[in-house]
């Protein structure tokens, strides 16, 4: 007897490491337990490139400068310029600068029918779009990334009451509970 009371102490401080990891181990396990949040570290988001190896291009891929605003990007066509419509791609809350086509849908294979440069925080209309089906495609100059933007369509149409088009706005950075949802694709789809 006197020799457990001589190690109770010792087994009891045991005890107390063990039951208390075992407590600490649960609370990691179980995303229900109240003090789940409590025990689980918390590590803020933090943003991590698509391509630990990218490097941010110095010029397009043709080889013209960025435009120091947005802007078209120098030596890419000018496509279906014959539309009254206007298309808006909106980086206003984007963090990073983005080089994007507006792509034709319609077009055997699809086509990029505008090629230019978008400054995070900013917007750049495309003006006189002509109707008919489109996609932005995008790509993170500072990660890589690369992302589609969900289908729209570009409408024009006469009726008694005078001419009606439609036009978009689209906005091409990640937004919490946002109305569409990008879509990653590879650099062939680009």
């Amino acid at each position: 007897m006197r020799r457990f009371a001589r190690n109770a102490g010792k087994y009891l401080f045991i005890a107390a490491i063990v039951g208390g990891l075992g407590y600490f181990w649960y609370g990691h396990r179980d995303s229900l337990s109240p003090l789940s949040s409590i025990l689980t570290p918390q590590f803020p988001e933090q943003s991590v490139p698509s391509n630990p190896f990218w490097d941010r291009p110095a010029a397009a891929p043709n080889g013209s400068p960025w435009p120091k605003t947005s802007n078209y990007v120098a030596g890419y066509p000018r496509l279906n310029v014959a539309g009254i419509a206007d298309v808006v791609a909106d980086n206003s809350g984007g963090s990073n600068d983005l080089f994007v086509k507006l792509i034709d849908r319609d077009q055997t294979p699809m086509k990029a029918v505008r090629v230019f440069f978008l400054r995070s925080k900013g917007q750049l209309t495309l003006q006189r779009v002509k109707p008919g089906h489109y996609d932005l495609r995008y790509m993170n100059l500072d990660t890589g990334r690369i992302q589609r933007s969900t289908a729209f369509e570009v409408t024009f149409k006469t009726t008694s009451e005078g001419e009606e088009y439609t036009g978009w706005t689209i906005g091409l950075y990640d937004a919490v509970d946002g109305n569409t949802q990008p879509e990653e694709i590879t650099q062939r789809e680009f």
